[in-house]
C-alpha cells in the first residue's frame, strides 16, 4: 500500500514550495519518496527505514545536503519516533519537549510544522536532542548547539 501527502520544502531560493512524500512498506522497510509538486524544484530522493519517522530522515539527510528542509513535524529538532517506554504507532512520533521528561502523545511525521524555531538545523541536531533528552547530563545538544539557541 502507498501513501502521499503534499508538504511544504524550503529550498536555496529561499521560497517554500510544495513536495509530493509517498511512502509505503515493503517487507520490514518503509519507503520513502519525495519529489517537487507542479513547477516545483525539490531534488527526487528516497529512503527506507523501520518506520515513516526514520525513512523521512534518510531523505531529510539527502536534503540537507542540496540545501533543503521540509517543514513537517519529523523535522524538529525534539520529534523522535517511540520507544519501548513511549511507544506509537509507525506513521507517528513523539515530540520530546523538555530534556528528562515525558513525550508529547502522537503526532504523524509529516503534519506541518508552524513553529519554525523548532525545526532542526540538521539530522545531526536532531540525533544530539535525542541524546540529551535520554541522558540530560550529556549535554549533548546544549553543548553543540545551545548557544544558538540562548535567550
Amino acid at each position: 500500500m502507498e501513501n502521499a501527502r503534499t508538504v511544504l520544502g524550503f529550498g536555496p531560493e529561499r521560497q517554500a514550495q510544495p513536495c509530493v512524500i509517498k511512502w509505503g512498506r515493503v517487507g520490514q522497510e518503509v519507503h520513502v519518496w519525495i519529489s517537487p509538486e507542479g513547477g516545483g524544484t525539490c531534488p527526487e530522493v528516497g529512503a527506507a527505514g523501520p518506520d515513516l519517522f526514520r525513512g523521512l530522515m534518510g531523505v531529510r539527510r539527502q536534503l540537507y545536503g542540496r540545501g533543503w528542509q521540509l517543514l513537517v513535524a519529523g523535522a524538529r529538532r525534539d520529534a523522535w519516533h517511540g520507544t519501548p517506554q513511549h511507544p506509537c504507532s509507525p506513521d507517528h512520533l513523539r515530540v520530546y519537549r523538555n530534556f528528562g521528561a515525558a513525550p508529547s502523545s502522537e503526532v504523524h511525521v509529516l503534519n506541518h510544522e508552524r513553529d519554525l524555531q523548532a525545526l532542526a538545523t540538521s539530522w545531526e541536531e536532531q540525533f544530539l536532542w535525542r541524546q540529551e533528552w535520554e541522558n540530560p547530563q550529556s549535554r549533548a545538544w546544549t553543548n553543540t548547539f545551545g548557544a544558538s539557541y540562548a535567550r
